[in-house]
């Protein structure tokens, strides 16, 4: 259990919340609501009984409702079987079961073959602009994922790969002591399927091992099968599942 909740710290840290309110052991994060991950409850440290876990779930609602944002739960192993049981009977419903996986080893990385990148180690417009269009994120959200993205307080790099002169893919890469935590891998929708991924990622995991990193963790969504192919690939493997409760606003 220690080294999940070292591995859930190293994502918090590596994807910071604008604001976040410390209760019984919670970590109770907010972000404009933009990302589930920077907008949740996550039980941290502690041993809860059923009756403190009510408690402090009717506490976190309390503050997502005074913010308009639904109530989020990020349900990891950290948390006691019975929160889960707990949230679905209060009406969370449980979206985006993902997965934590790891590379305990940097030293055996191919060496890419597409050789163009662009990097920059603060976020950019370019690269948020990038990263909105191959994901269809909102404009609306764009501030408050500038602000986070300007908010990581590690070492990073954005990249985007060029293939025969266009972006074909980008990623961000943020490094914690010797641990380099992938996120935002992204694909233009009409190169999917063609390696630029795998490029990227070797990409981002070299320039991590120069920089001093030596394993590495991201995480998945379970029904991203394209994406879990690649990763174990690379010779990620699952630590962890998780997941979110939420309930939405009433």
């Amino acid at each position: 259990m220690d080294m999940v909740r070292l591995v859930e710290a190293y994502s918090l840290n590596a994807w910071p919340a604008a604001q976040t309110i410390v209760y019984e052991g919670w970590l109770m994060r907010l972000n404009q609501g933009y990302t589930k991950r920077a907008n949740c409850m996550c039980p941290m440290y502690g041993h809860w009984n059923d009756e403190q876990l009510s408690t402090i779930v009717q506490y976190g609602e309390s503050v997502y409702k005074a913010l308009n944002l639904p109530a989020v739960v990020k349900v990891t192993p950290i948390a006691p079987g019975i929160l889960d049981t707990l949230l679905e009977a209060r009406g969370y419903e449980k979206v985006d079961p993902s997965l934590v996986m790891t590379l305990h080893s940097l030293e055996e990385l191919s060496i890419p073959s597409v050789a163009t990148v662009d990097m920059d180690y603060c976020i950019q417009d370019d690269w948020l602009h990038t990263y909105a269009s191959f994901t269809n994120l909102s404009s609306q959200h764009l501030p408050a994922a500038q602000r986070l993205l300007q908010a990581i307080p590690f070492k990073k790099a954005f990249m985007r790969l060029r293939q025969d002169g266009h972006i074909v893919a980008c990623g961000l890469a943020v490094i914690e002591g010797e641990t380099v935590g992938l996120y935002d891998v992204a694909v233009h929708p009409e190169h999917r399927r063609q390696g630029c991924g795998e490029q990227l990622v070797l990409h981002l995991l070299h320039w991590a091992r120069a920089e001093g990193a030596a394993r590495s963790y991201l995480q998945v969504v379970q029904g991203n099968k394209a994406a879990n192919r690649l990763y174990r690939k690379f010779g990620y493997r699952e630590m962890y599942p998780y997941w979110y409760r939420v309930k939405s606003l009433e």
